[in-house]
């Protein structure tokens, strides 16, 4: 059975080790880890790799996986030179189940203005309108060139907005503007 083993190391709180030292270890530390399709990364801090572990297909694969890898690890890091910092974390997923992750984005769905007036129908003036009588929510980001949504805020708004037809009344014109100052 083939694995993804991911060894994460962490210096001990108060270790007075240089970022560069550990950076400049890393490359001859993934070289050395270069049979398992290494990943590897790293500071002052401590160090991690991701890599490729195959098993047997027995019961305890997967605590197999964990432990070769580590014994793997340490080994690559103590024959380069890095610390061998406490393991804080070990992590065996199953190969295909790793990349099958590696395909889903897990970075939301970002919308700017003009995304959000064409999911609302709106034009951009009723959308700043919106904005202004706090009704909207706020962007989650605010960049030069327009401020940026998470989707979800967007569609959540949407599910409980009561659209009215034509203009707003002036007295609705009004508590917009008392809302906003």
């Amino acid at each position: 059975m083939d694995w993804s083993v991911l060894v994460e190391t962490q210096a001990p709180s108060g270790a007075a080790v240089d970022d560069d030292v550990v950076i400049s270890l890393l490359g001859p530390f993934g070289e050395k880890l270069g049979d398992h399709s290494p990943a590897v990364a790293g500071d002052g801090s401590g160090w991690s790799a991701r890599f490729h572990i195959a098993t047997g297909d027995d019961v305890d694969a997967a605590a197999s996986a964990v432990e070769r890898g580590s014994v793997v690890a340490l080994d690559a890091a103590r024959a380069v030179g890095l610390p061998i910092w406490p393991v804080i974390r070990t992590e065996a997923v199953e190969e295909n189940t790793f990349h099958a992750q590696l395909e889903v984005s897990n970075f939301p769905s970002i919308l700017g203005t003009t995304e959000v007036t064409e999911l609302l129908g709106v034009s951009r003036q009723r959308l700043h309108e919106l904005r202004n009588s706090r009704r909207f929510p706020a962007p989650a980001y605010e960049v030069a060139a327009t401020p940026l949504w998470i989707r979800s805020t967007v569609d959540s708004f949407l599910a409980g907005w009561e659209r009215k037809p034509g203009r707003p009344s002036k007295a609705e014109e009004l508590l917009a503007t008392n809302e906003a100052v």
